[in-house]
């Protein structure tokens, strides 16, 4: 079984505003799964952590933040880190900009497959998928 490694967990010190990502290794290449940040939200009253977000996604938190009707991003990518380790995958968290706003650009340079392992996790579970987006970032409704 794979594990969950934090690089740079205190480069930035924490807690930090900032983009983050999480990758596995196949095959000597980094397949990045998901960008995301924090500190891009107004209405957020707390101090923005990537990698509190980081631990929050690898606990699975929230399994919707909107009464039901979808999967939270934190459900989603911790499930994501769960098949993946249970094939074996470690599952690495890496802090990668310290400005929010950097997340779509880095989310359109860095070699991504985000919809693979939930294609995967929803052929497994029976579960339908609908791909859309949601302000401006992709995401899966199972």
């Amino acid at each position: 079984m794979g594990e969950i490694i934090f690089y740079n967990p205190n480069k930035p010190e924490q807690p930090a505003k900032g983009v983050y990502r999480w990758f596995y290794v196949i095959a000597g290449r980094e397949v990045t799964i998901y960008v995301g940040c924090a500190g891009n939200r107004k209405e957020y009253g707390g101090t923005p952590s990537t990698l509190k977000r980081g631990i929050l996604e690898a606990q699975r938190s929230c399994l919707s933040s909107d009464c039901g009707r979808s999967l939270d991003t934190d459900f989603i990518v911790g499930s994501a880190l769960l098949f993946l380790k249970n094939e074996g995958y470690d599952c690495h968290w890496q802090h990668i900009s310290d400005l929010p706003e950097d997340e779509r650009r880095l989310w359109l340079q860095i070699n991504r497959c985000f919809s693979q392992p939930i294609q995967i996790l929803v052929a497994t579970s029976g579960l339908k998928s609908r791909q859309g987006t949601h302000r401006g970032r992709n995401m899966i409704e199972i």
